[in-house]
């Protein structure tokens, strides 16, 4: 129960340091994963410094996905690059630029359950699905209002056959894996994580432990 309260504590304040900005994911081993503009570090559920990792290619890291610790997805929007790494934060083969495979402005990504991966393509207001060897099984049309900011994002997540995205209209968007929406959650969530309880959505006031199966959501601050 400490080491959970720890790992609450320790989300909820890097997302108030970060000013809203996503910067810290964690995986269901309980290690953390922050990221700078260039570097990627790994710490253990006690926060104490395991990996570290600088980006080769050069560009700002947007986003990480650690839900396979044994090979996480980064992503760098300024090079339109992924760049897988096992779970020592060493590269798994060579990056993967997605304008070769016709992505040309992807504002939200994240791993998939069977290998691949899954992408919103702005430019198309497009849900793509990747398999594992980068070949398209889905495009789904998407729409979700953003900035025309280079670094406009939504973060998204798989878990359990649905997919979440925290959209900047104070709502959660859920779809199964065809990208059809099948739900709306109201809830101004700023990131994401996932723990053995769920999923965790964190406000700027709050975290909420999210299920599911009853699509109830739990205040994890004790009100005073």
């Amino acid at each position: 129960m400490r080491s959970y309260s720890l790992l609450i504590f320790l989300l909820f304040f890097s997302f108030l340091s970060s000013k809203g900005q996503e910067n810290t994911r964690n995986d269901l081993l309980g290690n953390q994963y922050s990221w700078s503009s260039f570097e990627l570090i790994k710490m253990d559920s006690k926060g104490e410094f395991l990996f570290s990792w600088q980006n080769p290619s050069g560009g700002e890291i947007i986003w990480v996905d650690p839900s396979n610790p044994f090979r996480i997805l980064t992503f760098t929007k300024e090079s339109n690059q992924i760049i897988w790494l096992d779970n020592k934060l060493s590269p798994i083969g060579d990056p993967i630029s997605l304008d070769q495979l016709g992505m040309l402005d992807i504002s939200g990504i994240c791993v998939s359950k069977d290998g691949g991966l899954w992408a919103f393509d702005q430019s198309t207001r497009l849900l793509i699905k990747l398999d594992q060897n980068l070949k398209k099984q889905i495009e789904a049309p998407f729409r979700i209002k953003l900035d025309n900011s280079a670094k406009a994002w939504v973060p998204m997540m798989e878990w359990k056959q649905q997919l979440y995205f925290l959209t900047p209209s104070e709502q959660i968007i859920v779809t199964d894996l065809f990208g059809q929406v099948s739900k709306h959650i109201p809830l101004n969530a700023k990131s994401m994580h996932v723990n053995n309880a769920g999923l965790l959505f964190i406000t700027e006031h709050d975290s909420y432990q999210y299920s599911p199966e009853t699509g109830m959501l739990k205040s994890l601050i004790k009100k005073p």
